[in-house]
């Protein structure tokens, strides 16, 4: 069977496996684990709006009773998480032409499939760089970085880490005012690949580049 998963489905999967490891914990009643079983199981699958039988099959944990068991289904999912598109150096910086200085990290550490977003900081010029693609366009956005002393809630990952206060310009100016410019300002995890670990959803990253470049 060939690899079916995002990053941020396994992740998310990751975390229902995880409520019913810490409820077998507890030692609770088998029926309430059942229940918590079943109700995982259902939130599995409801991540995959069209999945065929033989990926319903891979992807049903209520065969897992164990958390030895659960623990090797999640091995076994992991290798069935498509990589994140190849992208070149030329291609990233063909998508910020006004950043003629550019430090784009080196791309053959990066572990593609890992990953929901392509980010990094470059602290010299305190700016974050985000690439994402969609509808098979590469979209890139550049943002002032400004570090914060304490954790905080990630606009992405919607987990509480060590974040930065990023900020940018929406690119589509008002017809009526062309030299009104709309500020934007998120939390956004410091370190990517946290953030990249703990992403469930790609609907907050493309909330984002919806405001940063449709305004």
């Amino acid at each position: 069977m060939e690899p079916f998963l995002r990053n941020d489905q396994y992740n998310a999967i990751v975390q229902y496996v995880q409520v019913i490891l810490d409820t077998k914990k507890k030692h609770v009643a088998p029926n309430v684990l059942k229940a918590t079983i079943e109700l995982a199981g259902a939130k599995i699958l409801a991540l995959f709006h069209e999945s065929t039988a033989e990926q319903q099959a891979l992807l049903d944990v209520t065969a897992h009773t164990t958390s030895e068991e659960l623990h090797r289904f999640l091995e076994q999912l992991r290798s069935y998480v498509n990589p994140f598109p190849p992208i070149s150096e030329p291609q990233i910086k063909k998508l910020f032409p006004k950043a003629k200085k550019l430090k784009v990290p080196p791309l053959d550490s990066v572990d593609w499939h890992k990953l929901t977003y392509l980010s990094w900081n470059d602290l010299g010029s305190n700016k974050k760089y985000i690439v994402y693609p969609q509808d098979g366009k590469w979209l890139g956005i550049q943002c002032s970085l400004t570090p914060l002393a304490k954790a905080g809630y990630c606009s992405l990952c919607k987990c509480v880490n060590d974040v930065s206060y990023v900020s940018t310009i929406a690119k589509k100016k008002q017809a009526k005012n062309s030299d009104y410019y709309k500020a934007l300002g998120n939390l956004i995890c410091t370190d990517s690949a946290t953030c990249n670990e703990k992403i469930t959803t790609t609907m907050h990253v493309e909330k984002l580049f919806g405001d940063v470049l449709e305004g």
